[in-house]
């Protein structure tokens, strides 16, 4: 089964701060192999190639994944060549596809909801926990006692680090996660915590809120945004 890290490399980097990034994909790569495709033979990265991206890079990032256990580190110049583009990386997933699967969930969905927010604190990011605040404390009872104990979770977390401060990049260590407040989707069936600052988009209404945006003529102004 084949083991894909996406690495876009949109822009011209210098050498060895593309070196010190590439732990990250290491770091994900690890997770995926471990967490979902437990014991699995095969690997492999993925090098998104874009225009501005030098060959010498392109070959550090080939580099490192195959000297850290990946079998395959393949280019994919979907960008600049459509469907020609990332015809090697289909033959490497072809030839992936023929090992039997090892496919393992990361957690019992029957566990504590606090445990199964630990574990993916724990594999996923590379936390040593988390920590959850009263608030979230008060709602993680809650749910268990109204029956929603046994949902998945869905994390709301930043993207631009494995911890919850943003500032924080590669593979910060020796952090817990805060959990700020938890939140249930009861119709998608999922828990999901809100981890550190991060806030969520609200739901929007029947109406529109463009109806009642316009332009006043005499002053110029955009009237109606809030």
């Amino acid at each position: 089964m084949l083991n894909v890290v996406p690495l876009l490399l949109g822009r011209v980097l210098v050498l060895h701060e593309l070196d010190k990034g590439a732990a990250l994909g290491r770091q994900r790569a690890d997770d995926v192999g471990t967490a979902v495709l437990h014991e699995a033979r095969r690997g492999g990265f993925v090098g998104g190639k874009f225009v501005h991206d030098t060959d010498a890079e392109m070959a550090l990032v080939q580099k490192y994944a195959l000297e850290h256990g990946a079998d395959y580190a393949v280019p994919a110049n979907h960008w600049a060549k459509g469907g020609e583009g990332p015809v090697e990386l289909a033959n490497a997933v072809v030839e992936a596809c023929k090992d039997e699967s090892q496919f393992k969930f990361l957690y019992d969905t029957e566990l504590p909801l606090e445990e199964k927010m630990a574990i993916i604190a724990r594999e996923m990011y590379g936390a040593d926990g988390v920590e959850l605040s009263p608030e979230a404390k008060a709602e993680v009872e809650r749910y268990t006692k109204q029956g929603y104990g046994n949902l998945p979770i869905c994390m709301a977390k930043t993207a631009l680090s494995l911890s919850d401060d943003p500032s924080k990049k590669g593979v910060p260590t020796g952090f817990t996660l805060p959990i700020r407040n938890v939140r249930l989707s009861a119709g998608a069936s999922f828990v999901y915590p809100l981890v550190g600052d991060m806030s969520t988009m609200p739901g929007l209404t029947t109406r529109p809120g463009f109806y009642d945006i316009d332009l006043d003529p005499e002053t110029g102004d955009i009237v109606g945004l809030f």
